[in-house]
């Protein structure tokens, strides 16, 4: 999963190199690696200088809605033209395990023993009197298998536009 949103994330950036003058709004995945990689500014620097010749990539959070909805658009479209994938992408664990070994892996039956270990820990913690509570996230993309006919996340929610929803406790 990391080192696809890296690719993803270099990907990005190789775009930012050609589009300098266009507002390209990363995914939730390569945000979360853009905002990482600033962790080390040295090394940031030298990424960002060598992938856009020269220039240091500022990256603003605090844009307008409706600037980030055309310019995720605009991103969306360049990503699929340039590198012939999917843009958007339904991160959840269970869509990944799909992605990455197909659908055959892992069945609806196959989470049956994790649920009830989440149960007893439950249990257990309402026993001690701890207000911690567990939840298996469940991508609604899995249970519809929407997630072969390519997820959308939706940029604001992080929810999925294929299936109409967040993800789902």
């Amino acid at each position: 999963i990391l080192e696809r949103a890296v690719a993803r994330y270099k990907n990005f950036f190789s775009l930012l190199s050609n589009a300098a003058d266009h507002q390209l709004v990363p995914t939730v995945d390569i945000d979360l690696v853009w905002h990482t990689h600033q962790l080390s500014p040295t090394c940031y620097a030298l990424f960002s200088t060598s992938v856009t010749q020269g220039r240091l990539v500022n990256h603003v959070d605090s844009v307008e809605d409706a600037l980030i909805q055309t310019g995720f658009e605009r991103t969306e479209s360049l990503y699929h033209e340039v590198f012939g994938e999917d843009y958007s992408i339904c991160c959840s664990w269970l869509c990944e395990v799909m992605r990455v070994k197909g659908e055959a892996l892992l069945a609806k039956d196959d989470l049956t023993p994790l649920r009830a270990i989440i149960s007893r820990l439950n249990q257990q913690s309402l026993q001690l009197g701890l207000s911690i509570v567990l939840y298996l996230a469940e991508c609604r993309c899995y249970e519809d298998k929407v997630s072969s006919q390519s997820c959308k996340v939706e940029i604001v929610c992080g929810g999925c536009s294929a299936c109409g929803t967040q993800c789902i406790n």
